[in-house]
């Protein structure tokens, strides 16, 4: 008497892995669970009832190594059971198998994978678990880089046997043969060396204008062309490719790559090692993607100093990060800088600190004023800092009492704090409130940083009322009015 049954199935298993992993997994298609009729068989008097048990299962095991990517896939037509006959119970198991594959696309990396599928069979003694059979077709691929042949493709069957008694929940017999049907065979393998290991490595010396791309080939024996493509689409859609060629040589050692191309400043960047394989250097393999961002200029204006009521300090900073260039200031009164004036011309040299710069312009007294750090890359182009603000100082000229007061002379007297600008200083006088068509009396210097008081002896006429100012007249050009102070000579 025997239980056969037939299973056809399909099994497809890709791998793909940025990172090492290992896989093992098995599943039982339960959908397709299937009973058979219960059948009694008679032991002498003694009639057995045994109900056989079908279930398909598809199982994966593997490992592959980081960037692989690997397909497998077996079409199979299993037909397995279980026959008993004068007391003994044995397989029964039939297999036959179509396959395809894909190798892995890395072949600097090793990879094996095995799939399997096939039926397990139980029978149910009492709708107990009595005798078991399980009949497993399987595809192994192998890959071992840079070794010929690179990749091996096995076939094969599995097959095992097994009787499990169970009376009131305890275990009589439980025996085992998983190795009853072993059978292993090469299917296809690599009739030529590995494909080329194209890789994209992470960029160096990134700047501001400039990086530094990198990449190697693993040729396996087929010479030729390589190059790069960049640009900052993340697809690397119409690229720019670098002028720069590399002769590729054909061995089976890893040839290192790079080139510096020019960039914009802070902006992304993708860029894959290109390999085109001799004769002619024509087709094209392209290697994985990498991404870099190049570094901003950085301009910073930093706060005024030295600030006096006609001049102050400038004081900016530039780091190029790499890219060598022209600096300098502009500034003016209106706060968005429109129309300003410039100042300053420095040299920015091509390293990665922060290089400071200032300078000294004149300005106007107790005038609120605006300037920003320039830096000009190479020269050609510009880049604007933060804009500053500052108010420079004012004049304090201060007219004070007259003293020594009598009816034909008098003293007058004043003060006047530069604020940081010399000059020159005296008093004008008059019988006009408004000081028109006034006298003038005293000549004094003033210098740069103290406050001075400045007295001077003049002639008046008795009983009248007389106006005086200060005066000061910074660098001796211009002039600005104290106070006006009255008093009246003695009669």
């Amino acid at each position: 008497m025997s239980f056969v049954d037939k299973l056809t199935e399909n099994s497809s298993v890709t791998l793909t892995s940025q990172a090492a992993v290992t896989l093992s997994k098995e599943v039982a298609l339960t959908k397709f669970n299937h009973v058979f009729p219960t059948e009694v068989i008679w032991v002498g008097y003694w009639p057995v009832s045994i109900t056989p048990v079908l279930l398909p299962v598809v199982g994966l095991q593997g490992s592959v190594s980081e960037n692989n990517t690997v397909g497998v896939n077996q079409s199979a037509s299993v037909s397995a059971g279980i026959q008993y006959s004068s007391g003994t119970v044995s397989p029964v198991a039939d297999f036959n198998s179509s396959f395809g594959f894909q190798p892995p696309t890395n072949p600097s990396v090793g990879f094996s994978a095995n799939v399997h599928a096939g039926p397990e069979v139980e029978l149910l003694i009492y709708s107990a678990a009595g005798p078991k059979l399980n009949v497993f077709g399987f595809l192994e691929l192998d890959a071992v880089p840079f070794q010929a042949p690179w990749w091996q493709l096995f076939g094969g069957l599995e097959a095992g046997v097994g009787f499990t008694l169970k009376i009131l929940d305890h275990t009589l017999v439980d025996v085992g043969i998983p190795d009853l049907i072993s059978y292993k065979k090469l299917l296809a393998q690599a009739s030529t060396s590995a494909p080329p290991a194209v890789t994209t490595l992470a960029a160096t010396s990134i700047a501001s204008t400039s990086a530094v791309l990198n990449g190697s080939i693993n040729s396996n024996g087929t010479g030729g062309c390589a190059s790069f493509e960049y640009g900052t689409d993340p697809n690397l859609t119409n690229p720019f490719g670098v002028g720069t060629s590399f002769t590729v040589a054909a061995n089976s050692t890893t040839q290192s790559f790079s080139t510096t191309v020019t960039l914009s400043p802070n902006t992304t960047y993708y860029y894959a090692m290109l390999f085109s394989p001799s004769p002619s250097c024509i087709g094209l393999q392209v290697a994985n993607i990498v991404s870099l961002k190049t570094l901003p200029f950085v301009v910073t204006t930093l706060a005024a100093t030295s600030i006096t009521s006609t001049s102050a300090v400038l004081n900016g900073s530039v780091n190029p990060n790499g890219t060598a260039g022209c600096a300098g200031f502009e500034y003016g009164t209106d706060p968005n800088l429109t129309n300003a004036f410039g100042a300053g011309s420095f040299t920015v040299a091509a390293n990665s600190t922060a290089q400071s710069f200032s300078t000294t312009v004149t300005l106007s007294p107790n005038t609120t004023y605006y300037y920003a750090m320039l830096f000009s890359p190479g020269c050609s182009g510009l880049q604007a800092g933060n804009i500053v603000s500052f108010k420079t100082l004012s004049f304090v000229v201060t007219t004070l009492a007259a003293t020594s007061i009598t009816s034909t002379s008098a003293v007058l007297n004043g003060n006047v704090n530069p604020n940081g600008t010399a000059g020159c200083a005296g008093f004008e006088y008059g019988t006009d409130p408004n000081l028109t068509n006034a006298f003038g009396a005293g000549s004094f210097t003033v210098a740069a940083n103290s406050t001075t008081q400045f007295s001077t002896t003049v002639t008046l006429s008795p009983n009248t009322t007389y106006y005086y100012a200060m005066l000061f007249s910074p660098g001796c050009s211009g002039l600005q009015a104290g106070n006006i102070v009255s008093f009246k000579t003695l009669p």
